[in-house]
């Protein structure tokens, strides 16, 4: 069994060695990291070769100092490594000793683990300030997402609950993933979970925290406050988002339109505000 945790570094200096080292005292040990470093400026490469000669689980790709932004970054990554099982691995974050070990457990203990699906495992994660000091226990709960609810090619059109940093992946999902056109992803977690549920496959979520998901001035992506219901993107999206959601999830299935995702939208929005009492 090949494991692969696929890291993407743009100018990580700050976090970086704190978060490879937490990646490799995971409970779970046999594994390689895979690091594409996407152009950085500062000292994230010194800093990679430093700890790679101190383990030899720590593997750079070559990117020929090409910038691909985050995305293009992960899904090259993907394309080029190959293994049975997939983390993705962001920089700046502290992973729980347990987060393989408890992933790779909820994958082999899927109900679709023995046939050939595609199969995405996520986790809730603890919100942390940039010095590790908490901020939030659950992501889902701050965020306001309820997964069970979002597990349907529509709804996740609209609402994604699939948080990068914490995902696992099997290599029937990789395989059929790098097969669709590259040129509308917004972002990596988002559109594998949707190539997923378009080609019959399982997300499966566990609703522990696995790591601590740092919030700071330079996140890519971060923890998003609840808007008014009047706006069109719903609880946390702008319209944009919304719209670049939907070419996103139409890239992926040709046959849905904007309307079914905004439905899909107003209507969880609604649910959330009944299940908060509002």
């Amino acid at each position: 069994m090949k494991v692969a945790v696929l890291l993407s570094t743009y100018n990580s200096a700050r976090f970086l060695e704190e978060q490879i080292k937490s990646v490799l005292n995971q409970t779970f040990q046999d594994f390689t990291l895979y690091i594409r470093d996407d152009g950085s400026c500062d000292n994230t490469l010194a800093i990679i070769s430093s700890l790679s000669a101190q383990d030899s689980r720590i593997s750079l790709v070559d990117s020929c100092g090409i910038n691909l932004k985050s995305a293009g970054s992960f899904v090259e990554l993907m394309k080029t490594v190959e293994a049975d099982f997939y983390f993705f691995c962001d920089h700046d974050d502290v992973w729980h000793e347990h987060k393989m070990e408890f992933s790779l457990s909820a994958m082999f203990l899927c109900r679709t683990f023995k046939s050939s699906a595609p199969i995405l495992v996520a986790t809730d994660l603890q919100v942390v300030d940039e010095n590790l000091n908490p901020l939030a226990k659950s992501f889902r709960e701050v965020s306001c997402l309820y997964p069970n609810e979002l597990k349907k090619f529509e709804n996740l059109s609209a609402t994604n609950f699939v948080t990068g940093c914490t995902v696992l992946f099997n290599r029937v999902l990789r395989d059929i993933a790098i097969t669709y056109p590259l040129n509308s992803i917004v972002m990596h977690d988002h559109w594998l979970a949707l190539v997923a549920l378009k080609n019959s496959g399982e997300l499966v979520y566990l609703p522990v925290p696995t790591l601590c998901y740092r919030q700071h001035a330079n996140n890519v992506v971060g923890v998003s406050r609840r808007r008014s219901i009047f706006n069109l993107a719903g609880i946390s999206r702008s319209f944009d988002v919304l719209l670049s959601y939907y070419r996103q999830a139409k890239s992926v299935n040709p046959s849905i339109t904007f309307r079914a995702v905004l439905l899909a939208k107003v209507i969880y929005r609604f649910k959330v505000l009944w299940r908060e009492g509002k």
